[in-house]
């Protein structure tokens, strides 16, 4: 009998270890780490290319060929979201799990600049985001925001690289990130 205790606590010992080291390794998983070439590399991408964004003077935001839609140098509000749209669900850029986040436009008429009366811009605005399921309830969801128009009068011309484009740029390499 003695033997078969011996046996008995020696595979529970064992399964008190193997159980205590799952944990202490669940414990110990590394952080998401921001890969700064990814960061760096979208903030001089978006900041290059799409200079001056202005919501709701750039054309309709649900017809890119909109007619009144500027090029990116005038007005690179359509241009900017739609990179950052196809940017925040690509496998390429995000990883595997991109393919798994979605987009939803929401529409809105401004009020104008700073509330003043006439100065509402003549298209609609867009407010885009992008959500993530939950981890353990695919009806949780996670949301990114950002703020990527630059201040009319503030700025102008360099597409806010200072402010607006580094915010956006972080909340993709945040997003990018959690989901490696």
């Amino acid at each position: 009998m003695s033997g078969r205790r011996f046996l008995v606590g020696w595979a529970v010992a064992a399964l008190v270890a193997l159980w205590t080291a799952a944990l202490a390794g669940a414990a110990q998983q590394p952080r998401p780490v921001i890969d700064t070439d990814f960061l760096y590399h979208q903030l001089y991408f978006m900041s290059s290319n799409y200079l001056y964004r202005v919501s709701g003077e750039d054309g309709d935001p649900r017809n890119p060929a909109d007619p009144a839609n500027q090029p990116p140098a005038l007005n690179g509000w359509q241009e900017f979201y739609a990179y950052w749209k196809q940017q925040m669900t690509s496998p390429d850029a995000l990883g595997p799990l991109g393919a798994d986040t979605t987009i939803a436009d929401h529409y809105f008429q401004s009020g104008g600049i700073f509330g003043a009366p006439g100065t509402a811009p003549p298209f609609l605005s867009d407010v885009a985001e992008v959500t993530i399921p939950g981890a353990t309830c695919p009806g949780q969801r996670v949301l990114l925001a950002a703020h990527p128009d630059s201040t009319p009068g503030l700025n102008q011309h360099n597409g806010s690289a200072s402010d607006d484009t580094s915010g956006v740029t972080m909340g993709m390499a945040e997003l990018r990130a959690l989901l490696q």
